[in-house]
């Protein structure tokens, strides 16, 4: 028997920025969340999402004066843009918009949010605080761990989706190219066609422990990725207790793949 509470956690990505990365290509994040109980894993549930749709992008389109530099700024959001976001039910992972990186320093604005909810056992403990008469009394839960994957599909260069490379501003300077175009192909990048039958595959994670998430969490946590793909994502985190559940048995969702210990420096 166990008392348990009802803790949802909010994910928001708010931008993307590409430093270095090695290869031109297809990328997204992807998100899940867990609790390491010992012998075994729990999983948060990601039971919602949504995300913005590029308003300011395709106004400030439309608002240009000049035909070429609305085709251009369309063509930008739309490869911002190729898959929408998405939930992996059989893995409990969150994923947000798949999106074309050709060029250094290319920034990439995603505003796309994901909603976990998990169970955690919790345990009532009296503590002293600072500043304030007498005992309180704090609800404490075990950490959540929160694993950002940077996932990659390659696609052939000669594919030009939205436009063609005459259509790039002249002075952009691009990423260095992928090399066997394995996984993507030229149909691997036509929006609404094949590109989401593209595989894609992790080049890059980074593993952050949430404290406290009973307790409400609200952090700003910069995700930088390893050298070899250089590149950073804006990401807010939220946490709220909803309910409490009482549970003589307690009702665990195992990971569906082996969890990461290597913890990201903070």
């Amino acid at each position: 028997m166990a008392l348990r509470g009802v803790v949802e956690v909010v994910v928001h990505f708010e931008s993307f920025r590409n430093v270095d990365l090695f290869h031109q290509g297809m990328y997204h994040l992807k998100t899940r969340i867990y609790q390491d109980a010992g012998d075994q894993i729990i999983s948060a549930i990601p039971y919602a999402h949504s995300g913005e749709q590029h308003q300011r992008s395709m106004s400030s389109a439309s608002s240009s004066s000049s035909g070429q530099s609305v085709k251009l700024k369309d063509q930008r959001a739309d490869q911002h843009n190729v898959l929408d976001p998405h939930i992996t039910d059989d893995q409990y992972t969150f994923s947000t918009r798949t999106f074309i990186i050709r060029y250094c320093e290319e920034e990439v604005e995603l505003g796309d949010i994901g909603q976990f909810r998990i169970e955690v056992d919790v345990a009532r403990i009296l503590q002293e605080r600072p500043g304030s008469p007498g005992l309180t009394q704090t609800l404490l839960s075990a950490p959540l761990y929160l694993e950002v994957d940077l996932m990659y599909a390659d696609f052939n260069q000669n594919s030009k989706p939205g436009g063609n490379a005459a259509d790039m501003p002249p002075n952009s300077q691009a990423a260095t190219p992928g090399g066997s175009g394995e996984g993507g192909g030229r149909d691997g990048c036509d929006r609404g066609k094949d590109a989401d039958k593209t595989e894609f595959k992790s080049v890059s994670y980074q593993v952050y422990r949430l404290n406290n998430v009973t307790t409400g969490v609200h952090e700003y946590i910069p995700v930088v990725f390893d050298e070899y793909h250089f590149a950073t994502a804006v990401l807010l985190v939220h946490s709220v207790l909803l309910d409490f559940r009482f549970r003589i048995r307690p009702s665990l969702v195992s990971a569906p793949y082996q969890t990461r210990h290597k913890l990201a420096a903070r």
